[in-house]
């Protein structure tokens, strides 16, 4: 018998959950095109509609949980080394969409992640890597 690929995904879901603690929501992805430094286009599909996210930034990888009072204990596969919130902005009715910024150059190799403001738990996507 074959499983449907969303009934496959949410048992390796549950199957990772089980052994170690959930670090981020897979339905939530976002991708990345442009090029840097320069112009860089961020969509993202999966997320919770009309809601408020956030573009996170940081130079490197790692678990960041996040503090009171906004997503509180919410963690993100960035790390610490430049991490900032690089924007707000609304997910949309269908919670897919786009939003366009500029790179600077030290910001190439770094990672972005959206969150998205929710309760009881926020949403986070896959991590992302700029171009070098």
């Amino acid at each position: 018998m074959l499983r449907s690929q969303s009934s496959m995904r949410a048992m390796v879901i549950a199957t990772a959950c089980a052994s170690s603690p959930c670090v981020a929501q897979v339905d939530l992805t976002i991708r990345i095109e442009g090029d840097c430094p320069g112009r860089i286009t961020m969509t993202w599909e999966g997320a919770t509609p009309d809601r408020y996210a956030g573009l996170c930034f940081s130079q490197s990888l790692g678990q960041v949980t996040l503090p009171d009072p906004l997503c509180a204990g919410t963690v993100l596969g960035l790390g610490t080394r430049g991490l900032r919130l690089l924007r707000w902005f609304e997910v949309g009715p269908e919670g897919m969409g786009e939003t366009t910024g500029r790179a600077a150059p030290l910001a190439c190799g770094g990672y972005l992640q959206m969150l998205v403001n929710g309760y009881p738990r926020c949403q986070t996507s896959n991590v992302v890597q700029l171009p070098e």
